[in-house]
């Protein structure tokens, strides 16, 4: 009996490890080359992908905030231009508005020559027809778009004077 049992015992050791080597080869062996293959291949190429996810992030809210940056600073200009555009035309009324009588546009006497300020003296006293400009006529003769014209009422007048003195 010692025999039969040694064998029998021998018999199920043989078909445990045949389980075994089933088990392992159908099993085990696939899950251990799974699980290789995930830990070599794939995580690190998940590893690179993040990496690059990363960088692009960076990268994007770097031009994010450059393009913030070029954003403000042309807003600021924009606004810059307005301001100088309204402190100009304010400048150009305050001068239409503090032009003296005599029709100089500057206050200092300097920038036109004596010459010239003789010589239109006299023009303006020879003409007996030609009224005198109101300060309200200077304003708009000196007006934003009309600075260096004179006014078409003007021109008219000294078509008409020319036209009398010809005949």
């Amino acid at each position: 009996m010692g025999a039969t049992v040694s064998l029998y015992a021998l018999a199920l050791e043989l078909v445990a490890f045949f389980g075994f080597l089933c088990l392992l080869l159908n099993v085990l062996l696939p899950l251990l080359a799974f699980v290789l293959r995930f830990v070599l291949v794939a995580v690190p190429h998940e590893w690179k992908k993040w990496q690059l996810h990363r960088s692009q992030q960076r990268e994007l809210r770097r031009l994010q905030r450059r393009v913030d940056t070029l954003t403000r600073r042309k807003l600021a200009d924009e606004q810059d231009a307005r301001r100088r555009a309204r402190a100009a035309s304010a400048k150009k009324r305050q001068q239409a508005e503090n032009t003296p009588v005599d029709g100089r546009l500057h206050p200092i006497v300097d920038l036109v020559s004596n010459e010239e300020e003789s010589r239109r003296t006299n023009e303006r006293m020879g003409k007996d027809l030609k009224q005198e400009q109101t300060p309200q006529q200077q304003r708009h003769r000196l007006g934003i778009y009309s600075t260096a014209k004179k006014p078409a009422s003007n021109m008219r007048e000294r078509r008409r004077m020319r036209d009398e003195e010809d005949p």
